[in-house]
């Protein structure tokens, strides 16, 4: 839970310097805004809507690709672990690499599973 609260301060904290240099990078746009008569809470609502679309957008594709992760993390493994028998053949190639062998990121030697038990509930 720790980790979880200071992800989430760390994205805070990067949310709001993105919006500052956003602002800061548009002083002009403010003052062609206010010249026609904006208030200043209204300039203020135009920076704090575009970063609830920025966030609301962030938490809805970072949610899709979650939860496509989480879907397809058996096959995600079996590529990982193609890629490290590749890159280990091509070490054994160049004099490298050590013996070879059927490496496996979950072996059932060392663990009890063969595959990651997937299970996804739309409340959670």
């Amino acid at each position: 839970m720790l980790l979880v609260s200071l992800i989430f301060v760390v994205v805070g904290i990067n949310i709001f310097h993105s919006m500052k240099r956003n602002i800061a990078g548009k002083m002009a746009d403010i003052a062609v805004i206010k010249s026609f008569g904006a208030s200043d809470a209204d300039v203020r609502s135009i920076f704090l809507l575009d970063g609830l679309w920025v966030g609301v957008g962030g938490a809805l594709a970072g949610a899709a690709l979650g939860l496509l992760a989480a879907y397809n993390v058996n096959p995600i493994v079996e590529a990982f672990s193609s890629f490290l028998k590749a890159a280990a053949a091509l070490l054994r190639w160049m004099g490298i690499g050590g013996p070879g062998g059927n490496y496996r990121l979950f072996s059932p030697a060392h663990y009890y599973i063969d595959r990651i038990p997937v299970s996804i509930s739309g409340g959670e």
